[in-house]
């Protein structure tokens, strides 16, 4: 929102974001990183890969409480629809 030429934040918005900086902070003392050692460190065949941005991505998608499809699925959707040269869904 932009008020007299400033934008103006919502409490709910400063919070999301607090929520994302405190996710990634998780993120990070959760799941660090293990040094890889060739030729001595295991390297996963299966198993849950994903990095800081997916862990914040999920939390904020959940805040709006879309647990199936919201406004990031419309944006892969339009995305992918641009990258295959799709003009409109066809689903």
């Amino acid at each position: 929102m932009v008020s007299g030429g400033a934008e103006v934040v919502s409490r709910a918005d400063q919070l999301r974001d607090r929520i994302r900086g405190l996710v990634g902070e998780y993120y990070h003392e959760a799941f660090p990183a293990p040094d890889f050692v060739p030729g001595s460190s295991p390297v996963p065949v299966a198993g849950r890969v994903f990095d800081k941005q997916e862990l914040e991505l999920l939390v904020d998608s959940s805040l709006d409480f879309w647990l199936t499809t919201g406004r990031f699925a419309e944006q892969f959707e339009r995305e992918f629809a641009k990258f295959v040269g799709v003009r409109e869904r066809c689903w």
